[in-house]
């Protein structure tokens, strides 16, 4: 669908490449990535600014556990045959790698024939995203009966009983809720679960592993 080398890949330049993309094809229910940069990190939940907006455009993201890159083996997969296509050698300039990428995208698609789709190409099979997008960002709409809503500060923390709890630069300016959990309130990000809180040990941030099969 989109396959570019960009000179910078932080989550701003990333974000257009898939913004249009969304817009061509539809929303996926889910984005599955790994965790580098700028689409998972150390953070709570491996929320980072990319992620944010998958949330608002109304796409779930997912990681691969760090270490497990069978968990996105038809990528990986995919990655060894760009590889050889387009970067045994690579281009001298920018320019001309993409216009390589964008002739294998082309031969990929449109005129290679697949042994897993019985030989057809992979537009005979294709099919556009039911689920179009307006190109709007809409921020999470939380049910009030069902936990607290904190806005997230500047810092990237929210203010429980006078103290500051750090959970994420990414979220700033953005709200949150605390659901009760048995002993625990689980924080969330719109259908995001970023960690954990009480009173006792503070906020305790997760790293989603939960992979869909």
């Amino acid at each position: 669908i989109r396959c570019l080398h960009l000179r910078k890949k932080n989550a701003h330049n990333v974000w257009m490449i898939i913004e249009t993309a969304f817009l061509e094809h539809g929303l996926p229910k889910h984005f599955r990535t790994d965790n580098g940069p700028p689409f998972g990190s150390t953070a709570a939940g491996r929320i980072t600014a990319l992620s944010v907006n998958l949330i608002k455009a109304g796409v779930m993201p997912e990681w691969i556990e760090p270490g497990h890159p069978e968990q996105n083996g038809r990528h990986e997969r995919f990655h060894l045959t760009l590889k050889q296509e387009v970067a045994m050698p690579p281009a001298k300039t920018l320019t001309a790698q993409n216009r390589l990428m964008q002739d294998f995208v082309y031969e990929y698609n449109f005129e290679r024939p697949h042994e897993a789709l019985d030989m057809k190409t992979p537009s005979e099979c294709y099919g556009c995203s039911p689920r179009s997008w307006d190109g709007k960002l809409r921020s999470p709409e939380y049910d009030s009966s069902e936990g607290d809503v904190r806005k997230v500060g500047q810092s990237g923390t929210i203010t429980i009983r006078g103290i500051e709890y750090y959970v994420g630069q990414a979220l700033s300016g953005e709200y949150i809720q605390l659901k009760e959990d048995d002993q625990f309130k689980k924080v969330y990000y719109g259908p995001l679960v970023l960690g954990c809180f009480n009173e006792e040990s503070g906020f305790k941030k997760i790293k989603n592993k939960k992979i869909r099969k």
